[in-house]
This record gives structure tokens, C-alpha cells and sequence, in this order.
């Protein structure tokens, strides 16, 4: 990937997603050239050379952000906060109206290890970028699409 010029953590293995637009609110692209395609293909034209038109449309390089999830705090869930809650909750229908329920070192040990599979099994959404990477756009084209530059037909399809 000669086009490419990477900096921060554009490589890191917790990387899971890229996209051109670092406010994108969405992440679907899990490749570098998926998301640089997506970037470039909505700005070819039929009417125009694609090197020329792209770069007037997007200059000759374009960044690519690389995103990473978010880490959970090691804090949350809190165990002792869960089980305050389930027991405030059974006590307000089933419990001792003059006072509350005191838990008990199993019920402790059941929240650690209900807290310890969900902190294991939660998948965070909210993603930051690790890094990004300028691309030349046209070693992209030539590397990744040289069928983009062979002439079009005004349909916009690949004259053959």
C-alpha cells in the first residue's frame, strides 16, 4: 500500500473500523480500501478523466481515520451498585417495609462475577480514532482500480 502514508495508531490491533470522515457516525468499513473507495466513488464522473475529476473533487490525497472502541471503565458495572439496585428493587414489593435488605457475601460474590460477564461480553459502540493516513489518491486508483481509468461510455459503464 504505496499510497498510503500512516500515522499514530493507523496499524494497532484493536483498530476495528475506517472510514474518510472522522465525525462518521456510522463505521461499516473493516478495510482501508473499503472506506477510501467509498470515499472516491461518490465523486467520479462519466464526463471527466477519473484522475482529473478526483482531483478537483478531493485533491490529490485524502486522510483516512483508523477507530478503536472504547475500553469500559474497569469501574462500571459496579457490583456493589448492581446489587443495591436489584435488592432496592425486591424490597419494594417483597421486603421488610421498616428495613432494607443487608446482602449477604454470596449475593456479593454473584454481582462480582455478574459484573465480570457483562464487563467480558458488552460490546462498546462508541469508537476513537487511533490513527489515520494520508492516501495519494492517484497511486490509489492505479493500485486498487485501474479500471477506473478506462474510458466510459455517457452511460458511465467501461466502453469495451
Amino acid at each position: 500500500m504505496e499510497y498510503l502514508t500512516k500515522t499514530g495508531g493507523f496499524d494497532a490491533p484493536e483498530v476495528t473500523a475506517y472510514s474518510c470522515d472522522q465525525d462518521a457516525e456510522t463505521l461499516s468499513h473493516s478495510t482501508p480500501e473499503e472506506a477510501i473507495e467509498a470515499a472516491l466513488a461518490q465523486s467520479l464522473s462519466p464526463k471527466a478523466s477519473v484522475l482529473e475529476h478526483l482531483a478537483s473533487a478531493v485533491g490529490d490525497t485524502i486522510t483516512i481515520y483508523a477507530f478503536k472502541r472504547h475500553a469500559l471503565p474497569v469501574d462500571e458495572p459496579d457490583p456493589e451498585r448492581v446489587l443495591e439496585d436489584v435488592l432496592d428493587r425486591l424490597d419494594e414489593e417483597n421486603g421488610d417495609p421498616d428495613e432494607a435488605t443487608t446482602p449477604t457475601v454470596e449475593m456479593e460474590q454473584a454481582a462480582a462475577t455478574f459484573c465480570d460477564a457483562i464487563r467480558r461480553l458488552y460490546t462498546v459502540w462508541q469508537c476513537e480514532i487511533a490513527g489515520e493516513a494520508t492516501v495519494n489518491v492517484e497511486r490509489f486508483v492505479r493500485e486498487e482500480f485501474p479500471e477506473w481509468l478506462e474510458p466510459m461510455n455517457p452511460l458511465g459503464t467501461v466502453a469495451r
